[in-house]
């Protein structure tokens, strides 16, 4: 088992720099930062976190993709994925999971 408890510092990196990309309107960008936090996370045992923050990224990427972008939308949802991460950075450190106990690090091989 792994005992080395992820901080989502990538994640949040990414979040960051989607939304210091928002500011100068660089949208397809900012869709690229807010995909790279999603991948970052997807193993995280933190499934309706992660399915959270797949719903957000997702509405960051479409708005992005939009005529006319929304930027207080896109600004809001990377607000929001700043949240989520939070969330799971705090259950990390707590090192509680949404598995039960027994499923903690088991893999598929």
């Amino acid at each position: 088992m792994n005992t080395d408890r992820p901080t989502y510092d990538g994640a949040a990196y990414a979040v960051d720099q989607a939304r210091r990309h928002a500011d100068e309107a660089g949208w397809e960008t900012v869709g690229d930062h807010a995909v790279d936090a999603l991948e970052q996370v997807g193993d995280a045992p933190y499934p309706h976190l992660v399915d959270r923050l797949h719903r957000q990224a997702t509405d960051v990427v479409l708005s992005c993709k939009r005529d006319a972008v929304d930027a207080d939308r896109v600004v809001s949802r990377l607000d929001g994925m700043q949240e989520t991460l939070g969330k799971m950075h705090a259950l990390a450190l707590d090192g509680a999971t949404m598995f039960p106990d027994e499923f903690d690090g088991v893999t598929d091989s």
